[in-house]
């Protein structure tokens, strides 16, 4: 038996801010991007919030979040006691959000409701159950996963995304592919998060490359607004795997932008998959033949392939780097610590939905090939 929960209120277009008209008498408490309170995100937010409410902010949030900002973050909120929680940002500000509820939650700490407004396409966090806290002192990322901390509203407001440069929008449109792709061969995968994987890899491979030739245009960043949360759901449902197991200590350890590692390491896990999964590999064909590289008679190793090629060749064009290297990070820097991010690799949580076991020297292999 397969289970699965979607539990948020998803709010698309220009007009979706306006929801937040309608709560009254609240303490609200905004978690966002510290740059978003000069570049007029934080702004267009309160504009939107009623006077009769008490509005307090919290801007000390920084990239892949630190469970010391986390810690901080409960005491605050300890002292707030809020009505609303609202997370306002990309990736860092909802996980830092998410953390804060998990730990406080512990401490019969909670919220009357907890809304996500994600200012970068990418993550997903706006509709699912994780988050990603990281262990500065052991550059170790630790994936939480609870139902409590699932965003009640999602507010997807293309506005927000306007100002996002270039690099930003290709690695956490990365992100999206890659979610979406785990998803859709991890071992949990449901027809219902299939046909979200599948729309949300279409939608990204078309609407991508447009994005970053238009940052400004409102109409792609709504696509992939609404394609990063369909991939959120997918995997919140399927689960994720062995991409997203490396790339969470390949990040850490070598400060990698999250959808840029994912990217980087997607050929080679579809590789690894392929070989040990006849269903993976079944899947990622069936991919290949709906984003139109292949033809219906390409036997599913051709089509693999050429999948592997497709994503490559799509962060060429987005001129994003596609090995290690390219990024600047060399083998001899990354050979030495390729058994400890193996270890933590093999302990990541994403790894258990992958659709075929890794074993410690699977993962070094890939690491020497990245």
């Amino acid at each position: 038996m397969k289970t699965f929960y979607i539990k948020t209120k998803i709010l698309v277009g220009s007009d979706s801010m306006a929801y937040l008209a309608t709560l009254k008498d609240k303490t609200i408490w905004i978690i966002c991007d510290g740059f978003l309170e000069h570049s007029g995100g934080l702004q267009h937010v309160k504009s939107h919030i009623g006077e009769s409410n008490r509005v307090d902010i919290y801007t000390d949030i920084v990239p892949d979040p630190p469970l010391e900002s986390v810690i901080e973050g409960v005491g605050r909120m300890s002292r707030l006691k809020p009505d609303v929680m609202i997370a306002l940002g990309g990736g860092s500000a909802i996980d830092t959000a998410k953390g804060i509820l998990y730990f406080s939650k512990k401490m019969d700490i909670g919220v009357e409701s907890f809304i996500a407004i994600p200012t970068t396409s990418g993550t997903g966090s706006e509709v699912t159950s994780v988050t990603v806290i990281t262990d500065t002192k052991n550059k170790v990322k630790i994936p939480v996963k609870d139902y409590g901390i699932t965003p009640d509203i999602a507010i997807l407001d293309p506005k927000l995304t306007l100002s996002v440069p270039h690099d930003v929008t290709a690695n956490t449109g990365m992100d999206v592919l890659t979610h979406a792709v785990e998803a859709y061969v991890a071992q949990n995968s449901t027809l219902c998060s299939d046909g979200m994987a599948e729309k949300a890899v279409h939608l990204v491979v078309e609407y991508l490359p447009k994005c970053c030739r238009e940052l400004h245009n409102a109409d792609f960043r709504e696509v992939m607004h609404n394609a990063s949360t369909m991939a959120g759901v997918a995997f919140d449902i399927a689960g994720l795997g062995l991409n997203h197991s490396i790339a969470h200590q390949i990040g850490a350890h070598f400060h990698i932008p999250h959808g840029l590692a994912n990217g980087m390491l997607l050929p080679h896990v579809i590789e690894f998959n392929s070989n040990h999964s006849l269903t993976a590999c079944t899947k990622y064909a069936r991919i290949a033949r709906l984003i139109g590289i292949v033809n219906s008679i390409s036997p599913d190793y051709l089509a693999v392939s050429a999948l592997s090629k497709a994503f490559i060749q799509l962060m060429r064009q987005l001129k994003m780097p596609v090995s290690l290297a390219e990024f600047g990070v060399t083998k001899e820097q990354v050979m030495p610590f390729a058994d400890s991010i193996a270890e933590q690799a093999l302990k990541d949580i994403c790894l258990t939905a992958n659709p075929c076991p890794a074993a410690h020297e699977d993962i070094v292999r890939i690491l020497s090939d990245l």
